[in-house]
């Protein structure tokens, strides 16, 4: 009989040896494909349909599997290539990893579950893109004893090709153990124990709904009252409360909590409901209108941004001339604005105090879509939160009954330590088995009830690549349809079970450019069924941390 210690150094030996030689993926990446997974990740980025569709990155795995045939049949079939290779047609592997397998299987160690995966994502796969792919053998630990029973962990490194080109690495982590079942004087009480667990997360699950039906009425009754309440931050159970269901809602854009009252500016207050008791608040100076500019006045007055253009040499300029700088004609016509532009330059106003403003406010050099600068005031974010290079669009303030101006709201901008708002997700039986079959993993504990209590599970559970995909989900749910997934890292806790509620949420902890770091929990009824970390890069604005700088007097 072979001992604990001989059994590790055999197992050790297997650390840098090949798992998988020239796999070829059974198909070509491909719509349908594509569709079932969104159908199951209840995903409707239109990034994903359409003639220019990609593939969901998170899929990067699901390419690469020999589904429920294995894979001895479909494009991975190559007439003797399995042979030549040393690897097993049936499921891909290498003749050395098979080996590493059965070792661990006369040692008892019969089930298995998936515990950690890492992707990156060097381009977007899309139909068509053949994949072809190689993988090793990391690491195989000692042995380890766990809740679900005592096995090992074995990790592999798959890097994906298209041709030869690398788009994709793939880092995965299995835990190969002994089923509770087969552990002798512990399978009762283990049994026992799961479903105790799985009871009480099923109880405080319908707890937690009926606490929410509960707020959603209370809700309701104070929004009948005779005054209209003052919009807030909807809360993490209002929220959850609308992504009930399998299918996406789009995420609703919240408005921003901490703007000063700089940056709400005077666009909110009317005039009309001033106290009476207050003194009159002085007026903002009036625009001088003369014939050069008047054109630019009138279109203010009917909410267009008029930029004048050369009629012969088409240049466009703002402010305002009556002659052309780049060829000296006096002949123009005008271009309405499309309102986008950037945060060329700001500064900060503090002093001198003007009686019809209120100091500290920031003051942007804009420069529109068009090419053209102008200089109006940045509202939307508190003005110590305006950054070069910030988005911004174009809006029309009324400050009072005679006078609007152009000024620049900033578009919603994430910053490190925002948090996203959760996302629930009910674990349905048919969330389980309609995620186990679009990743093509069919391992029975995610679809078979009794074979997955004969290997010690109270029920069937979620696979690792479900919940890859709805972490990756949740990310793009958030960002929006131009985001772009670069790499997502998983580990996985808790079971999601039939019948349990998983919540997830995240929290943004850096940001470089357009890319953003974010990390990501999920917790069900039984505890964290999920914690990772996502790399996106993205089309809305980040801000950056500010630099930090030496005060006047530390330079003395």
């Amino acid at each position: 009989m072979v001992t604990e210690g001989e059994l590790s150094v055999r197992l050790k030996a297997y650390e840098g040896r090949a798992a998988v030689v020239g796999g070829v993926g059974k198909d070509p990446v491909n719509a349908p494909m594509i569709r079932h997974w969104c159908e199951a990740m209840g995903d409707t980025n239109p990034a994903y349909t359409g003639p220019d569709a990609i593939a969901p990155p998170t899929m990067l795995q699901a390419w690469t599997m020999g589904g429920l045939s294995g894979h001895e049949s479909g494009r991975s079939k190559l007439s003797g290539r399995s042979e030549r290779s040393g690897r097993s047609q049936a499921s891909g592997r290498s003749a050395a990893y098979e080996e590493l397998l059965a070792l661990l299987d006369g040692a008892g160690c019969t089930s298995v579950v998936a515990t950690d995966c890492e992707q990156e994502y060097l381009r977007v796969l899309r139909p068509g893109d053949e994949i072809a792919f190689d993988s090793v053998v990391e690491s195989v630990s000692g042995r380890k004893n766990t809740r679900l029973g005592a096995g090992y962990f074995v990790t592999t490194r798959m890097d994906v090709r298209v041709g030869d080109e690398l788009v994709g690495t793939h880092r995965f982590r299995i835990f190969k153990y002994a089923p509770a079942a087969a552990r002798s004087g512990a399978a009762g009480g283990d049994s026992k124990r799961q479903n105790a667990e799985r009871q009480n997360a099923e109880r405080q699950n319908a707890e937690r709904q009926n606490a929410e039906s509960q707020d959603a009425e209370s809700q309701d009754a104070e929004s009948q009252g005779p005054a209209r309440q003052a919009p807030k931050r909807r809360d993490a159970e209002s929220q959850d409360s609308e992504r009930q269901g399998p299918e996406r809602q789009a995420p609703a854009r919240q408005a921003p909590e901490r703007q000063d009252a700089a940056s709400q500016g005077p666009e909110r207050q009317d005039p009309e409901k001033q106290d009476p008791r207050q003194e009159p608040k002085p007026r903002r100076p009036r625009p001088v209108v003369n014939r050069d500019n008047a054109g630019f006045w009138e279109g203010v007055a009917r909410h267009e941004l008029l930029i004048q253009r050369c009629t012969d040499c088409a240049t466009l300029r703002f402010p305002w001339l009556p002659g052309c700088n780049a060829c000296g004609s006096a002949e123009w016509d005008t271009v309405r604005a499309s309102g986008e532009g950037i945060v060329h330059s700001y500064v900060v106003m503090h002093h001198p105090p003007f009686p019809a403003f209120d100091p500290p406010y920031a003051v942007g050099l804009v420069e529109l879509t068009e090419g053209v600068r102008i200089v109006s005031n940045v509202v939307g974010v508190p003005y110590d939160k305006v950054r070069i290079g910030m988005a911004v669009r174009l809006e029309f303030v009324r400050y009072d009954e005679e006078l609007e101006l152009p000024v620049f709201r900033a578009d919603d901008a994430e910053e490190v330590g925002d948090g996203l708002p959760p996302l629930r997700i009910p674990i349905t039986r048919t969330l389980v088995v309609a995620g186990a079959i679009a990743s093509r993993d069919y391992q029975d504990v995610h679809h078979d009830p009794e074979l997955a209590r004969r290997r010690g599970s109270p029920d069937i559970f979620m696979n690792i690549l479900t919940t890859n995909g709805l972490v990756g989900r949740y990310i793009t749910d958030h960002f929006g349809p131009g985001a772009v997934l670069r790499k997502v890292a998983i580990r996985l806790g808790a079971p999601n079970y039939p019948g349990d509620t998983m919540v997830l949420t995240g929290t943004i902890e850096a940001i470089d450019g357009d890319t953003a770091t974010v990390k990501v929990v999920g917790d069900n009824g039984i505890g964290r069924h999920v914690t990772g970390t996502v790399t996106v890069t993205v089309p809305k604005p980040l801000v950056s941390p500010a630099p930090v700088t030496l005060s006047e007097g530390a330079l003395r």
